[in-house]
């Protein structure tokens, strides 16, 4: 939909009314289109719009139309489809530095009106083409919104939501870029905490020691756990007198009293790595104060 300025510069859709006959321009030689200005809209997103004054020298009429340079654009791609080997010269897109400096815009509206003069002038059979026409308003001048407020406010919203949607999806692509760098530094921090130990042989030992403590704490807890179970078959009272659970209890509570009055052995020659015999005494710690718990 091509856009549409009003007299007070509020953006509508290009609406046209029907223009009589002899109001038509049916020749490109009897028609000239200057493009008198520009201006910059900062109600919402902030665009661009030129103001092209059609001049009909056969009627003597003339009427403006509001065209953004993506209309230009879509207008080039497509005469570049009708016409393959149509060499027209369009302004090129600018990325990297500001559109709205007044330097910038001079020199595209130059160059937006030598891509109007080579429509008329050089090709003039390009104006009985029914996008050209209603490009330019040749058939239909635009007839402005009664109620400029109410366009404004329409054409607006359209822009609001456009800008939310990009604003969302450039947010959604920041936050998996940053989970996809934290899951890249834990993987990388796990595979050299590997490498390491594989190579230090006293990280070897403290490894298989806290193993080893697991392994024991996890056997005792089971063991308790199952003299507090009582069997289906078996009351409860019956199965604590037994002589064999009784022996079994008090092995249990002679190993453990044990366990406790001896020393632990732990490898004591630190590691050669700093930051790896740090990591694992805190692990030591946390496992030591867990035992003393149960």
């Amino acid at each position: 939909m091509e856009s549409s300025v009003g007299p007070d510069n509020s953006i509508g859709s290009n609406s046209c009314s029907k223009a009589s006959s002899e109001d038509n321009v049916s020749d490109g030689c009897n028609v000239r289109i200057p493009i008198v200005g520009f201006e910059v809209m900062d109600e919402r997103a902030r665009f661009t719009v030129f103001k092209l004054r059609i001049e009909n020298e056969k009627v003597g009429d003339s009427w403006l139309v509001f065209r953004r340079y993506t209309d230009f654009v879509r207008l080039h791609n497509k005469l570049k489809e009708e016409f393959p080997t149509l060499n027209i010269p369009l302004p090129p897109k600018r990325w990297l530095r500001d559109n709205f400096e007044p330097a910038f815009l001079e020199d595209r509206m130059k160059g937006l009106q030598a891509f109007v003069d080579s429509i008329l002038l050089l090709q003039p059979n390009l104006t009985e083409y029914s996008t050209v026409r209603e490009f330019f308003c040749l058939d239909e001048p635009p007839v402005y919104p009664e109620n400029a407020e109410e366009s404004r406010a329409m054409y607006g919203t359209v822009e609001e939501n456009v800008i939310h949607l990009k604003q969302q999806l450039s947010s959604k692509d920041l936050e998996i870029e940053i989970l996809k760098a934290e899951l890249a530094l834990i993987t990388n921090q796990r595979d050299n905490l590997l490498k390491a130990t594989k190579s230090c042989r006293y990280c070897s030992q403290r490894i298989s020691f806290i193993a080893t403590e697991n392994h024991s704490e996890t056997s005792n807890i089971n063991s308790f756990s199952h003299l507090g179970k009582p069997s289906p078959a078996v009351p409860f009272t019956t199965r604590v007198s037994s002589t064999s659970d009784r022996s079994t209890s008090s092995s249990l509570a002679s190993n453990e009293k044990s366990r406790q009055n001896s020393p632990t052995t732990v490898p004591t020659k630190e590691c050669s790595s700093p930051a790896l015999n740090d990591n694992f005494q805190s692990v030591l710690v946390g496992d030591t104060s867990s035992n003393s718990t149960l």
